[in-house]
């Protein structure tokens, strides 16, 4: 005779108990190990309000409690949520004579001050905004005081010229070693957010910089990524500079945009995976062949070159760039 032994079902769990969310963003929960239908309500919706699927919205700073019932379950799931205000940048690397804005998000500005007038001004210009002005070379540290009491502060550098500093993958390094600079920064980073193609990421670097030698690439933006507000943290600013674009007949227009500027080529990578982390690019980062990478992120809009694939692909293979995948 045999016997069974049976199979103890997995323990239905909410995904976080607790949670620190800024005042606009998003945080989505989830009941783990049930199929049932879930009940989600929040304690406070002035604080917190939460979706039917989940998705938690921080409205104001305070805390509140998110909670989960399964269908035909009494137990009530639990995640205390703190929200909190912030301001939208904790650095910023500025030319001299140039501006920044800074945003508080929620609460307003009581006060604002610097560190070092003669290194930049800052000036409130509404509730919730103050202006950087940058005078000279130099560091400086901006303080603002919120009305709910709290410091915020943004470190700001201050160069003569617009341009990071040269990076040392510049036109002095060949195509290799720029490759075998980059390559171990890609990998490192996939490790990181768990998403991502090294081979494909490399090549893309390889195309989008001309292996460390354009203009871009002094500004340690090596991927060609537009200036989007608030979608990449580790950015130092951002400069403007015109670009070619491909339209769908095959005609080329060109624009004058503004990029992202980073301070070194570890950021800059780094930069990378935060900019394709919006839902946009979710289906590329599910992929794990580099040409099924590369044709998600161009279907995506990643890129508006019709040959945007194949020529990373070439790159690719040239360099045996699967052997970093």
């Amino acid at each position: 005779m045999s016997f069974l032994t049976p199979v103890k079902a997995a323990t239905i769990k909410i995904s976080a108990t607790s949670a620190t969310i800024k005042v606009s963003k998003t945080k989505t929960l989830s009941i783990k190990n049930t199929k049932k239908t879930i009940t989600w309500s929040s304690t406070n919706k002035k604080i917190a309000k939460v979706s039917s699927k989940g998705k938690v919205t921080a409205v104001k700073p305070g805390t509140c409690t998110i909670k989960a019932k399964v269908k035909g379950q009494a137990k009530i799931y639990k995640c205390k949520v703190k929200v909190i205000a912030w301001l939208s940048a904790s650095s910023a690397t500025l030319e001299a004579k140039k501006t920044k804005t800074l945003t508080m998000h929620g609460t307003t500005i009581k006060s604002c001050s610097s560190s070092a007038k003669s290194i930049v001004t800052v000036t409130k210009t509404s509730s919730t905004k103050a202006k950087l002005t940058a005078v000279k070379s130099g560091s400086a540290t901006i303080k603002i005081v919120g009305k709910d009491g709290k410091t915020y502060k943004c470190s700001v550098k201050v160069k003569t010229s617009g341009l990071a500093a040269a990076p040392t993958s510049g036109s002095s390094m060949t195509n290799k070693e720029f490759i075998n600079k980059i390559a171990p920064i890609v990998v490192k980073y996939k490790k990181k957010y768990g998403y991502g193609v090294p081979s494909a990421i490399i090549a893309q670097a390889c195309l989008e910089s001309a292996y460390g030698t354009s203009k871009k690439a002094q500004y340690h933006n090596y991927f060609g990524l537009k200036y989007r507000a608030n979608r990449v943290t580790c950015a130092s600013g951002k400069f403007t500079d015109t670009n070619k674009e491909q339209n769908a007949d095959g005609t080329f227009v060109t624009v004058s945009t503004d990029w992202y500027q980073f301070a070194s080529m570890d950021a800059g990578v780094e930069g990378y995976f935060q900019f394709i982390s919006i839902s946009t690019y979710s289906t590329a980062r599910k992929k794990t062949d580099p040409e099924a990478f590369l044709t998600a992120l161009k279907a995506a809009g990643y890129a508006s070159d019709l040959s945007y694939v194949s020529k990373n692909m070439a790159v690719v293979n040239k360099w045996n760039l699967t052997q970093y995948d």
